[in-house]
């Protein structure tokens, strides 16, 4: 038996973010697997992205996978043996050489809303400040209410509910997970309807990566994948791959599973809220993949007939 396969079989080194909810997700993780491996020392290993480095920059400018980059190379160089990420954080495409061995139990997928006065969303008054750093929730919220104003936000949970409650923002737009995971969910003041705010493809969901060529990792790790909310995410996933630079709107896809049929309800929505393509479709759960990519096609379809009628406007 090499050193390697010996230091294996008595300790793993797991890698994610430095964040307060990264940390307790993570831990969470840790703490089933030991029921499950007591013979095994789990190792925690904080890692600082370029998400959380530029702590003030734009997101939509770093680009998705700017809260994963750094903890992908680190799994494939060896340094870390696990990669635990809030899946919605992952690019669409799993590098080469990474394997993702498993996909978590969904927490609530919605996306929230809190503000100063308690309000529902529609009773917000005229011109409100709503603080989001999504384009994709941006154009949704623009959507419904195009007198609201954007202002980007960063930083953790806590921090961006303590400007919540000042006079920095009217409102703030979350998503449910994260304070679910951290237990208070209590400054909740409302859960927003999937239908109108249809979530990042994955949010809810923990992904886990393992090196694709470590079997004895991808082995402890698999016993954590929950089959129905890995349907769901590799379908919206398998959509995302689709989609890729070709539609310039902020788009995404949610997927849920009633017998045995998946049913993808994906939208795209210019910046600014006022052109919008959104369309349900169902089908069988058996080829998640496929189901997403079809979905994916039918609404680069859409998008370009959209393109083609504006033109001739």
């Amino acid at each position: 038996m090499d050193s390697e396969t010996t230091r294996k079989q008595n300790s793993l080194i797991i890698g994610t973010r430095a964040s307060k909810l990264a940390l307790a997700q993570t831990n969470k993780i840790i703490s089933t697997l030991k029921k499950s491996y007591p013979e095994i020392h789990f190792q925690l290993k904080q890692i600082s992205t370029t998400g959380d480095k530029h702590k003030t920059a734009d997101l939509s400018k770093l680009g998705r996978g700017s809260f994963v980059k750094e903890i992908e190379r680190s799994l494939l160089s060896g340094v870390i043996d696990i990669a635990i990420h809030s899946a919605k954080d992952l690019t669409s495409h799993t590098p080469e050489g990474l394997h993702i061995a498993a996909f978590t139990k969904r927490e609530d997928p919605r996306d929230i809303q809190i503000n100063k006065w308690g309000l529902p969303f529609d009773k917000l008054p005229p011109n409100a400040i709503i603080g989001t750093s999504s384009t994709r929730r941006a154009s949704m919220l623009l959507s419904k209410r195009p007198d609201l104003k954007i202002k980007p936000i960063r930083g953790n949970i806590e921090t961006r509910i303590l400007k919540a409650k000042n006079n920095d923002y009217d409102c703030i737009i979350l998503a449910a997970a994260g304070l679910i995971r951290l237990n208070i969910e209590s400054q909740i003041t409302e859960y927003l309807p999937l239908e109108i705010f249809v979530p990042e493809v994955g949010q809810g969901s923990l992904a886990i990566q393992t090196r694709e060529n470590d079997l004895y990792s991808r082995k402890i790790i698999s016993a954590l994948n929950h089959l129905e909310s890995a349907i769901c995410v590799t379908s919206e996933r398998a959509f995302l791959q689709i989609i890729g630079e070709s539609c310039t709107y902020p788009v995404t896809a949610y997927t849920t599973v009633t017998n045995n049929m998946l049913e993808i309800n994906a939208i795209a929505l210019s910046t600014d809220g006022t052109n919008k393509i959104s369309f349900t479709q169902k089908y069988n759960s058996k080829d998640p993949v496929k189901a997403g990519a079809e979905m994916g096609n039918k609404l680069l379809e859409k998008f370009r007939l959209l393109e083609d009628t504006n033109t001739k406007k």
